[in-house]
């Protein structure tokens, strides 16, 4: 179990602890991944010093948000998350990543999940909108409002319900309606032109996010504030939710497919966790 002052604020926000050493891994291989990729991006790809930084910094970001997402999804397998973190980054050399809808989609994990212990204040219920509305203006995701819809009716309805989210489904329904009137338009939904072996990986991959969604036995990881276990059916429809988060994006397409990589990777490490549990860091 770990307090911090910031628990006090919010129910969703997880500082990372540097006297962990997972975390201390953490705070070495992300940047490291970002170094990588850039590294990549210059060999391959010819890229310029500020092209290169700028890939790097995006690298880190994108390392960070995607062994986080992980984390949430897989919390008894902590070692596959660092699967998330090096491959995630290596998604910029295809095109840009959904940073944003990317830490949209972490947030509902939380919201739904509760990895801190309480329930998710009313603060961070808005913040989370906010930062949806920003990622369907800079991400052009306007499906993402689906999910958050299903995060929030699953916060109403699963152990320890909080019924005033209904009034945030409300609102997803709201901002969906508009996002897909201001951002999606003609090409909102362009998945069939994206290539088979993409929707092929893409299908492969959700098969087995729903059977492990399916099969979660009872958490071993206890929540950080409170001390209590991990409610099983909260943990397995957070892994949904992230899951219709990546999907989406890729109503997108191609490029949503794409852009969504920090999502695909962090479920791709809960699956292999769950296949290979017994691996240590």
């Amino acid at each position: 179990m770990t307090t911090h002052r910031v628990h006090k604020y919010s129910s969703i926000a997880r500082p990372l602890e540097a006297n962990y050493p997972t975390n201390r891994a953490v705070l070495f291989l992300a940047p490291l991944a970002g170094i990588a990729v850039a590294a990549a991006d210059i060999v391959w790809f010819d890229a310029g010093p500020l092209a290169a930084l700028l890939t790097a910094i995006l690298g880190l970001l994108v390392a960070f948000l995607s062994w986080a997402l992980a984390r949430e999804l897989a919390p008894d397998h902590e070692s596959a998350a660092f699967l998330a973190l090096v491959a995630a980054p290596f998604g910029l050399l295809l095109g840009p990543a959904a940073i944003l809808s990317a830490a949209v989609a972490l947030f509902l994990a939380r919201i739904v999940n509760r990895t801190v212990g309480p329930a998710a204040t009313g603060a961070d219920c808005v913040l989370t909108l906010i930062l949806l509305a920003l990622a369907m203006w800079r991400d052009g995701a306007w499906a993402l409002g689906v999910a958050a819809m299903l995060a929030f009716a699953l916060d109403a309805t699963l152990f320890r319900p909080q019924p005033r989210r209904w009034l945030f489904v409300l609102a997803s329904l709201v901002m969906t309606v508009a996002g897909f009137v201001l951002f999606g338009g003609a090409d909102a939904v362009n998945i069939a032109a994206a290539p088979y072996e993409y929707l092929g990986l893409a299908v492969a991959l959700t098969l087995g996010v729903l059977l492990i969604a399916m099969t979660q036995p009872a958490p071993v990881s206890v929540c950080d504030a409170t001390g209590e276990p991990l409610n099983r059916a909260r943990l397995s429809y957070s892994i949904l939710v992230v899951l219709v988060s990546a999907w989406a994006l890729a109503l997108a397409g191609q490029t949503g497919l794409v852009a969504g990589i920090p999502i695909w990777a962090a479920l791709a490490a809960a699956v292999e966790g769950r296949i290979m549990p017994k691996r240590k860091v």
